[in-house]
């Protein structure tokens, strides 16, 4: 990190020590006035710089924070997911939310995969990363930890999801 550069991280770079050490990220995209914008892309964070708990209330905005998984078994561990518009109930959804945890050996294990079922081998990444069965993970309850955000966020995770896009109305489906 140089002089008036913040510590700049790709989303799928980001570990739980970057986690422990900043709870909440922001998105830097609608940072172009900054000199060193050039260096980035539209998944790149930094340290979110104001105080917490931060305000949930820009439309705009895409922030990741820290937040605590408590597996079926039993296990706790940490991740992240996608802060809410607080005025938008849909924004508390998994499509919007997309909570990701980092399982026992560090490894990042998503829960939402856009707009086709994961495939098989993928899953079966995310089980390996995890170090559990399908019964020993799921469901999954998930929460942001108090302080960290304006307005409380919980759920829980039933599966891997993703966004039906044949289905009249479009859902949001869940499978193991």
């Amino acid at each position: 990190m140089t002089e008036g550069r913040p510590l700049l991280k790709r989303i799928h770079d980001l570990r739980r020590a970057d986690f422990d050490a900043h709870p909440v990220w922001m998105n830097v995209h609608g940072e172009s006035e900054q000199p060193w914008h050039a260096e980035t892309d539209e998944v790149t964070y930094r340290p979110w710089p104001g105080r917490l708990p931060y305000g949930c209330s820009d439309p705009m905005s895409s922030v990741l924070v820290r937040t605590a998984f408590r597996l079926a078994d039993g296990t706790e561990l940490v991740g992240c997911l996608t802060a809410p518009y607080a005025p938008n109930p849909a924004t508390r959804s998994v499509k919007h939310a997309q909570p990701c945890l980092f399982g026992p050996a560090g490894g990042p294990v998503s829960f939402y995969f856009g707009s086709s079922p994961p495939k098989p081998w993928l899953k079966a990444e995310q089980y390996k990363h995890l170090g559990r069965t399908a019964g020993q993970a799921f469901p999954i309850r998930y929460a942001v930890p108090p302080g960290l955000l304006d307005v409380p966020v919980e759920g829980v995770l039933d599966g891997f999801y993703w966004w039906d896009t044949d289905a009249v109305p479009r859902v949001v489906r869940a499978e193991r």
